[in-house]
């Protein structure tokens, strides 16, 4: 499945160079370069000793090439976009958690709700959502700032705090008897 998965994007990436004749040349090539670089990266990371890390960033070097390769062909400017890359980067960093733990887990789930949430919140102001400007907003709403932070570590805390109170401790059985 996961060498049908990779064969799967190699191919769309290599049928890119048909699709695209009118593209220029220098953005399909680069969007291959990189797309190759994250797949080999990817495809390494979980057909060896999985990682994460490497899995995220294989993911993400793929994810990066894709949106800049739209962003081109749209002829958006990289001022416009760039929230896309956190909402990326989340939505990578959630794939390689799900990838390793077969499930989620509070580590990945709400590390990559933030990016995700992030990105998002960007966007209004990047895609001209909002006719507050970003500054304008800053400068009157920084305060709610520490507020998102402390419901940020509060749900963390919450999370990490009953994922460990349901696993049974070592050497017990799940229902608190010793072996």
């Amino acid at each position: 499945m996961l060498s049908l998965a990779y064969l799967a994007v190699v191919a769309g990436v290599g049928l890119l160079f048909v699709t695209t004749r009118d593209a220029t040349i220098v953005s399909v090539e680069w969007l291959v370069g990189w797309s190759v670089i994250g797949v080999a990266l990817a495809f390494h990371s979980m057909s060896h000793r999985y990682r994460p890390r490497t899995a995220f960033v294989g993911f993400f070097i793929m994810a990066v090439a894709l949106i800049r390769f739209l962003a081109h062909s749209f002829g958006l400017l990289a001022i416009d976009y760039w929230p896309m890359y956190a909402i990326a980067a989340g939505i990578c960093l959630l794939i390689a958690g799900f990838a390793r733990y077969h499930g989620p887990r509070p580590g990945f789930t709400v590390l990559a709700a933030l990016f995700v949430l992030l990105g998002l919140f960007f966007s209004i102001f990047s895609f001209g959502f909002s006719s507050m400007r970003f500054k304008v907003f800053m400068s009157i709403w920084w305060p709610a700032l520490f507020v998102v932070a402390g419901l940020f570590l509060l749900v963390v805390w919450l999370v990490q705090h009953f994922t460990q109170a349901d696993k049974p401790a070592e050497g017990e059985k799940g229902d608190g008897e010793p072996q």
